[in-house]
């Protein structure tokens, strides 16, 4: 360059300050936020629909456990209040017109044919077919035990009921 020539200006002197960017909006979220929140709303109610499935099975369960607590009872009225139990849970697990006329030796062999095991017709379960004979005589446990197995194994066809 020549001495006798202007300087140029200096070439930070003419530019801009530094600024910031504007601060990063919250809204709308990212997509895997989206699907985040799609997933566990999913889930959420997939938990729901599972509780309410089975309430009708743990009442079941918690009439059953209160009965077996009950003493008092005499032989008739333990294995007519197992048989009531049970059958209001095949009522709300079975189509009415299927289930609600059966008694005697027909509720025994609905009920062994309902479940993945046998001893309703022979076996402690087969007292609830004489429930209204005055020789009724109970083996509490086994006919607890024997319902309770009912109750949990048995796969509700009813698409209406939630159990």
């Amino acid at each position: 360059m020549n001495p006798g020539m202007a300087q140029p200006p200096d070439p930070l002197s003419v530019l801009r300050p530094i600024h910031s960017p504007p601060p990063v909006s919250w809204w709308p979220p990212a997509p895997g936020w989206w699907i985040l929140a799609a997933a566990v709303l999913l889930l959420l109610a997939w938990l729901v629909r599972w509780y309410l499935r089975g309430r009708m099975r743990r009442a079941a369960l918690r009439e059953l456990e209160e009965l077996e607590k009950n003493s008092t009872l005499s032989d008739r009225d333990f294995a007519a209040a197992v048989s009531l139990i049970l059958k209001r849970y095949a009522l709300h697990c079975f189509p009415r017109q299927e289930v609600a006329s059966l008694s005697g030796r027909e509720w025994l062999e609905f009920l062994d044919s309902t479940a993945s095991h046998k001893g309703f017709v022979s076996g402690p379960g087969s007292v609830l077919a004489s429930v209204y004979s005055p020789e009724c005589r109970v083996d509490r446990k086994g006919l607890v035990t024997l319902a309770r197995r009912w109750i949990k194994t048995v796969s509700c066809r009813n698409l209406n009921s939630r159990a």
